[in-house]
């Protein structure tokens, strides 16, 4: 039985099954593997090329955004450094409030209340009645002086000069020289008649200031214009010459 079983040949081995490769449908299968491959490939590009342009983005714009920002300048225009920060001073620790509190209140005297003392100021002396004469009013007004009209007017006068001129030199004024007023009397018209030349005339006089004292000086005029003028001891020889009909004294 040893032999027989040794003289049996063995089976042959049964062949692997082999895939074709060259059936349409693995090429196709392939082709699909490959187009996925490549397709993430190029998302994973296009996603770095996108990070890429963002940032690059990012740095032209805080770029331009420094640039445009004023920076501070001297007084000839150059741009100032910036500033540079320096670390503070450590922070200092905080002193022990315990032991600085408890020795004032150990040594803590007690206070006093302040007695405020009260003075009484001394009795004004009683105000003196004003004087019955003079009244506080009119003490302080100023005192007025009467003066006569100068007598330099008189060299500027000639015959036929209007009347309105004549009594415009000889107005009155009132002026002031410190606490005086001086009040200067203007000229009056006194009386109107008549006389042989003019069948209007008119006589005006005013206060004339002379070595002797002031004397009234009257004017003559007639139809509005200037006759004759002088001194009250020249007044009856015009009156006579000229034959003037009018009652002033």
């Amino acid at each position: 039985m040893k032999r027989d079983e040794s003289s049996t040949p063995a089976p042959p081995p049964t062949p692997e099954p082999t895939l074709a490769r060259d059936t349409p449908e693995v090429e196709a299968l392939l082709r699909h593997y490959r187009s996925r491959a490549h397709a993430r490939r190029q998302r994973r590009r296009r996603r770095m090329l996108l990070a890429g342009g963002g940032l690059l983005g990012s740095g032209v714009l805080i770029l331009a955004t420094l640039s445009v920002l004023p920076r501070a300048r001297d007084s000839r225009g150059t741009p100032l450094p910036a500033p540079a920060t320096s670390p503070g001073p450590p922070p200092r620790a905080a002193p022990d409030v315990s032991s600085q509190s408890a020795a004032p209140l150990a040594t803590a005297e007690p206070t006093t209340p302040a007695v405020t003392k009260r003075t009484t100021a001394p009795p004004s002396p009683p105000l003196s009645p004003p004087s019955p004469h003079v009244s506080p009013e009119r003490s302080t007004l100023p005192t007025v002086v009467v003066r006569p009209q100068p007598s330099e007017r008189l060299t500027v006068l000639r015959p036929g000069d209007p009347k309105e001129r004549v009594f415009d030199l000889f107005a009155s004024t009132v002026e002031r020289q410190k606490d005086t007023l001086v009040r200067i009397d203007g000229m009056r018209l006194r009386a109107r008649g008549r006389s042989l030349d003019h069948p209007q005339v008119e006589v005006a006089d005013v206060s004339i200031a002379e070595k002797s004292g002031a004397r009234r000086y009257w004017f003559l005029f007639g139809e509005g214009q200037l006759i004759a003028w002088g001194p009250p001891d020249d007044w009856r020889g015009t009156v006579a010459r000229l034959q003037v009909e009018i009652e002033y004294r």
